[in-house]
């Protein structure tokens, strides 16, 4: 299986029910990890791709269930495709609200990723037009949805791209038209600026705008196009001897026949197809057709096989207004510079945004380019481009998405904790995923047991926290700040959509600094998977020297609390195969250092306990893991260390090396990687060579 784009493909076992019973039995005994609904597979990337997985097909659940004339819906399983409606609709006087660029794709696929088309800045995305939908939850429970029952189910599935589950079926609502015409105008501009100028002066004037762009002009004509807008024409208009009512078929057109050769869609082709597309856009007036306005290239089957065996991406960024002139303009630079021949191009104006926690429009400009596979080229490229969407305040949509990140997609989608919690609710066992959800993080999988940081307050935890928050783990936060930890809790469970709970406690006291690991399995549902052990006391070294009580306080807090938490968690943990006990120690701890080896005493300590309980817990199935960070840019070290320099430990590096090492069941990792030889280096030094240095 591929995507649209055949830009990489996976094999995945395959189901394709034919009844809601059948569907339901594949959710519930289906014996692979995960399943993925996939419609007529016109998403461009891995949104429809499940490798690991399995894919369920819902062609054959694509039955039109009711039609209400006086209420203008119509009803259908979430398999029937758009082209199954319109065939219904349009001979009866009919139309969707809301159509994308082609009518092969099915009604399921339309909500999941809240299709919008050429009239988003009237009418909006196709969520907005759906009065109801059902969906089949990981659970087997079916649920009515709409924005008044279960409205938090309804939001996280349009465009959720089918990870709340399947929508059995939706009604919508229908757009009368009286004759199965558009009346058409056509305006050249000579460059972008024109070319946005027509398209803002212009979009009241018409329900549907869209502008062809030459994506391989250069100079002053970067940016040329011509801009197609049109209305559903009245019976008044219509053309003497034309029919009042119309067809719009199921079929497609003649397909590709095989995969072009590298040339037919290469930079010289594309420039001269655009220069006679550009040349015959001249300005006036006419009448087109259903088909050849909203679905031009429907006309061609399998015309991505015009890419050629490589493939391609699409590529559809929205700008907010006051950045599109420049947005477009850096993007169709880097496009032309790279000589990535775009074949289609197309600007559009949107709307108000829509009520999906990921839907894609808001007000704005989209430009979408298809873009072939150049190689190794192509990676670096969508970095760029991602740069200069995210720069202007832009986003990305999902559907035509195959080479963002996880940072750069969150970055752009302020509601993604909203989506990840409203997900993880309706699927809390992780059953649907895809390609692309795993690649961007945008589901929380299978909540995999609470953790217990102690110390969540300083940087370094919380860094970890939110590592732990997006890999699923419940999070109980105990800091000796409870009010502060409150704060970090809070902003986990919106960004993460996880569970999380604050404690407060005083490190000083090693009883209630143990009784955390009782408190922290009883504050969540669940239990216990892991504990961090996160606090520490760092006095300055002269202190200790003029004032014994400071280093037995130091003691009090980095070895007798730490070693009582400790303890209390081996006992617990010991019969939980899997789980992890974790403990920040320090690089100070390898060696007595001059300046800090009050510190460094404790930090030994700490690390020789958790090397004794490494040999203790293993075969138990326990990974104990010794954290032994260099200086860090934190609150203990600000204005000991420059924070230029480049031995300074960033709280992220640190947070994404201990994940790591819990994943391959390490039992000790220096963050970041270079303190490990250096530490070798010292530790072998004699004596009387270390004492010189000025450490």
């Amino acid at each position: 299986m591929s995507g649209w784009g055949r830009f990489g493909s996976v094999t995945s076992p395959a189901y394709r029910p034919e009844s809601w019973h059948t569907l339901e039995a594949v959710v519930a005994s289906a014996p692979e990890k995960t399943l993925l609904p996939r419609g007529l597979g016109r998403s461009y990337g891995d949104s429809a791709l499940n490798g690991g997985g399995a894919l369920v097909l819902t062609e054959r659940l694509g039955r039109i269930l009711d039609f209400d004339e006086a209420g203008r819906t119509v009803t259908c399983e979430g398999g029937a495709s758009l082209a199954r409606l319109l065939s219904f609709l349009v001979p009866r006087g009919y139309f969707l609200p809301v159509v994308p660029g082609t009518r092969f794709v099915t009604v399921g696929g339309a909500l999941a990723a809240d299709v919008h088309g050429k009239n988003h800045h009237v009418d909006g995305a196709i969520g907005r037009h759906v009065e109801e939908l059902t969906l089949l939850t990981s659970s087997g429970e079916t649920l009515r949805c709409s924005p008044g029952e279960n409205p938090e189910a309804f939001d996280a599935t349009i465009g959720g791209m089918g990870l709340t589950g399947f929508i059995l079926s939706a009604r919508l609502g229908i757009l009368p038209i009286e004759t199965p015409l558009v009346r058409v105008v056509k305006r050249r501009a000579k460059d972008l600026d024109g070319l946005l100028s027509l398209l803002y002066e212009e979009e009241h004037l018409s329900r549907y705008s869209v502008a062809w762009v030459d994506g391989l002009a250069q100079g002053r004509s970067l940016g040329r196009g011509v801009l197609i807008r049109g209305d559903h024409a009245p019976l008044s208009e219509l053309p003497p001897g034309a029919a009042a009512r119309g067809t719009l078929g199921e079929s497609i057109g003649p397909s590709v026949p095989f995969d072009a050769p590298p040339f037919l869609l290469g930079p010289l082709s594309v420039a001269a197809f655009n220069a006679l597309y550009y040349a015959a856009g001249r300005d006036g007036t006419g009448f087109s057709g259903l088909t050849s306005f909203f679905f031009p290239l429907d006309a061609v089957g399998a015309w991505n096989r015009l890419y050629g065996r490589r493939g391609f991406v699409q590529y559809q960024a929205l700008l907010p207004r006051e950045a599109a002139a420049e947005g477009c303009r850096r993007i169709l630079e880097e496009i032309s510079r790279e000589r990535a021949a775009s074949f289609l191009a197309v600007l559009k104006t949107t709307g108000a945004e829509g009520r999906g926690l990921l839907s894609f429009p808001r007000p704005g400009v989209t430009l979408a380019l298809d873009v072939p596979n150049v190689g190794a080229h192509l990676r670096p490229l969508a970095r760029r481009l991602d740069e200069i969407v995210l720069k202007a305040g832009g986003r990305l949509y999902l559907a035509k998405d195959s080479l963002t990140d996880a940072p750069t997609f969150a970055a752009m989608y302020p509601r993604l904790g909203e989506f990840r919690a409203a997900q993880r609710r309706l699927d809390p066992r992780g059953r649907f995923s895809s390609g692309q959800a795993r690649r961007l993080g945008l589901a929380g999988g299978t909540v995999k047991g609470n953790v217990l940081v102690a110390g969540a307050g300083s940087t370094l935890a919380r860094a970890l926290a939110e590592g732990l928050a997006e890999r699923g783990h419940g999070l109980v936060l105990a800091a000796r700040d409870a009010a502060e930890a409150g704060r970090i809790a809070a902003d986990l469970r919106l960004r993460f959509g996880v569970e999380a709970a604050a404690l407060g406690f005083d490190a000083r006291d090693a009883a209630a600094t143990a009784a955390l690991v009782s408190l922290a399995e009883s504050a969540l549902p669940g239990s216990l998977a892991g504990v961090v052990v996160a606090f520490a006391a760092m006095p300055d070294q002269e202190e200790v020297e003029r004032d014994g009580a400071a280093g037995l306080a130091m003691i009090d807090v980095n070895v007798r609390s730490t070693m009582a938490l400790l303890e209390a968690a081996a006992t617990l943990l010991k019969t939980r195969p899997g789980s992890f006990l974790c403990a920040f120690s320090s690089v100070a701890g390898d060696r007595g250092r001059r300046k800090n080896y009050a510190y460094g005493a404790t930090k030994a300590a700490l690390s020789t306990a958790m090397e004794g309980l490494s040999a203790r817990l293993e075969p138990a199935g326990v990974t104990v893991l010794c954290v032994k960070p260099g200086p860090s840019d934190s609150a203990m070290t600000w204005g000991l260390v420059p924070s230029s320099s480049p031995l300074l430990a960033r709280p992220e590096t640190v947070a994404r090396d201990v994940l790591r090492a819990l994943s391959r069941k390490r039992s000790v990792v220096y963050t970041p990687w270079f303190w490990r030889p250096i530490m070798a280096v010292l530790r072998a030094l004699p004596a009387t060579l270390f004492r010189r240095l000025p450490i």
